[in-house]
């Protein structure tokens, strides 16, 4: 095909959305629609998951350590690759954390207890909770490790929460993009079939299926960007609403959700690319496909 005849082609497609923007608005509304249910499903998973690996990260477990081996198993705590951070908590500020609690009745007990009891310990975060009784069992054979008290139930909790979230995430999302292309399918096909005549008479005339195709492909493809730009930026300014929102929260659980969000900046590259591609990729096949059946005359 000759340069000539492209971009003739390219300007028969512009020309056609013209002609035909009441259907055109119609795809690209409906395939926008698609793209934001789609899109908020997957932040929203992503930020469930974010969420539950930042509650993850504050399930810690305790390690009680004997005197003066503190700075031995600190050694040892950082070559075990599973331990994320650790903080020490020395004796001293472990009983005055205990005589703060006692309020009043702490006073009474500061007299009696001349011998602080409590061993030096340490709060150690990991990386994957999934393996926390695997990695205390490594963390008990450090020498001058005296116990390590491990949170199970509460770990049980968070593995099946962040599984149950990504399954979920996957599901709905899939769910939620097979609907989309059934519904983009459906509205192409009856914007082809609103001109079908057109087709019908350019067949007609001689012109080859390719020629006829290509301004359905221009059009296909031009609807699937606009579609991609409009449901990105609707995003975008929605979810930076939310920012805005959260901050002017009051309530306590308000700073937890906030640390846990993951910022726009780490799934828009993703969501950009897969609205632009499939939206292309779908307005572009699903033109080419639903064209054949009125290029058999």
């Amino acid at each position: 095909m000759k340069l000539n005849n492209i971009w003739y082609l390219i300007r028969q497609g512009l020309r056609n959305l013209w002609l035909n923007r009441l259907m055109s608005v119609a795809s690209a509304g409906v395939l926008t629609v698609c793209f934001l249910l789609i899109g908020a499903a997957s932040l929203f998973s992503y930020n469930m998951r974010a969420f539950a690996h930042g509650v993850e990260k504050q399930n810690e477990l305790v390690v009680f350590v004997d005197d003066g081996m503190a700075r031995s198993v600190a050694a040892k705590l950082k070559k075990i690759k599973n331990v994320a951070s650790y903080e020490f908590v020395s004796k001293v500020s472990a009983l005055e954390k205990q005589l703060k609690r006692l309020d009043n009745e702490g006073e009474l007990f500061r007299e009696l207890m001349q011998a602080n009891p409590l061993p030096d310990s340490f709060k150690v975060s990991l990386h994957d909770v999934d393996i926390i009784e695997k990695t205390a069992k490594k963390i008990t054979k450090i020498n001058g490790v005296q116990k390590v008290k491990v949170p199970k139930e509460v770990a049980k909790v968070i593995t099946t929460l962040k599984n149950t979230i990504t399954y979920a995430g996957f599901i709905i999302v899939g769910i939620l993009l097979v609907v989309s292309i059934f519904i983009i399918a459906t509205t192409i096909k009856i914007t082809i079939y609103e001109r079908r005549r057109e087709i019908n008479i350019m067949k007609f005339v001689g012109a080859s299926n390719s020629f006829i195709r290509f301004p359905f492909i221009i059009e296909g493809v031009i609807i699937g960007i606009v579609a991609a730009l409009f449901s990105y930026g609707i995003l975008y300014y929605g979810y930076l609403y939310m920012f805005d929102i959260l901050e002017n929260f009051k309530i306590n659980v308000a700073p937890i959700i906030k640390e846990n969000i993951a910022p726009f900046s780490e799934l828009s590259s993703y969501l950009f690319g897969g609205f632009l591609g499939v939206g292309c990729l779908v307005g572009m096949f699903g033109s080419v496909f639903f064209v054949r059946k009125y290029l058999k005359v």
